[in-house]
């Protein structure tokens, strides 16, 4: 009875150090967290708008086939209230640090930016990859910082390893890919690959087409915008999804929305860093964050 005891008093010890060393964590995350929503606050009051943060905090680098930085529904069910709450005629400040997400989300976070009856800045100080790109789209002007980059927004489909969903040998492939490897397929899995990537390549493409039309920063000339969207959407060329486009090349491509003679101002630097600053140690986030701070014209 004895020993029953003092294996229940062990466990039991067990459990109570797990937990403290939790709440440890914890509270070692939140000044961090703390600290850059302050800033957002901040910068937000400073330039009288409201201001989005997203950032994927994740410590792979960018091109990684990784999920865990992805933008998910969480994104999503942050940002819409943010829009939504931001009067008429407030500019909306929209600062990336992001390799990326699912289309569905990105193509509703897009459409609601660029519903919105104001001006839309998008600010990339380091890179803002894939969906990024589709996000930056949205916006009248974008400010890139001298070395940062963007990408193509060509959509990626997840093969799963045997090893089963979410594996770490999990594939990334271009949906174009897919298509042209698997149009002989004749069994029931790959048919519904090949129609899955169809429907992510038409989404990715009525998305990117709506956003250059949309804002109408990039003129309307139609032609010119249809092959754009083209050439940021299809992923003709193998590799093209992870090849970063740079400010120059992009500036090249997609002007007059994207500014050459503009980059983010040292606050938004101050806001990633802080944001990101956590991705050495072993408790960093692994999901996205997002920060929003909605401009009140009362705090004037």
């Amino acid at each position: 009875m004895g020993k029953g005891r003092a294996t229940w008093a062990a466990l039991l010890l067990c459990a109570v150090l797990m937990l403290a060393l939790i709440a440890l964590v914890h509270r070692r995350r939140q000044p961090n967290l703390g600290r850059v929503q302050s800033l957002v606050d901040d910068f937000a009051l400073a330039q009288r708008s409201t201001v989005i943060l997203l950032v994927d905090p994740a410590c792979d680098p960018p091109g990684s086939t990784s999920s865990a930085g992805v933008v998910r529904f969480k994104t999503l069910n942050q940002v819409l209230p943010a829009v939504r709450q931001t009067p008429e005629g407030v500019p909306i400040l929209l600062v990336m640090h992001v390799r990326g997400g699912y289309t569905d989300i990105l193509a509703t976070l897009a459409a609601v930016l660029s519903g919105h009856r104001g001006p839309v800045l998008a600010m990339i100080p380091y890179y803002a990859l894939s969906g990024g790109t589709l996000l930056a789209l949205a916006a009248d002007e974008v400010w890139m910082g001298p070395s940062a980059s963007v990408g193509h927004v060509d959509p990626q489909l997840s093969v799963a390893a045997p090893g089963g969903a979410g594996s770490a040998e999990d594939s990334y492939y271009a949906a174009s890919d897919t298509v042209a490897s698997r149009d002989a397929a004749v069994s029931l899995r790959d048919r519904v690959t090949v129609a899955a990537a169809r429907r992510a390549i038409e989404t990715t493409y009525a998305t990117t087409l709506q956003m250059l039309e949309g804002r109408g920063a990039y003129g309307d000339d139609h032609a010119r915008l249809t092959r754009l969207a083209g050439t940021l959407a299809a992923g003709k060329e193998p590799g093209m999804h992870s090849a970063p486009i740079d400010k120059r090349a992009a500036v090249r491509l997609l002007a007059p929305a994207f500014r050459s003679d503009r980059e983010p101002p040292s606050e938004v630097y101050a806001m990633v860093d802080a944001a990101i600053s956590g991705c050495a140690k072993k408790d960093a986030v692994k999901t996205p964050t997002v920060y929003t701070a909605v401009y009140d014209a009362s705090d004037r």
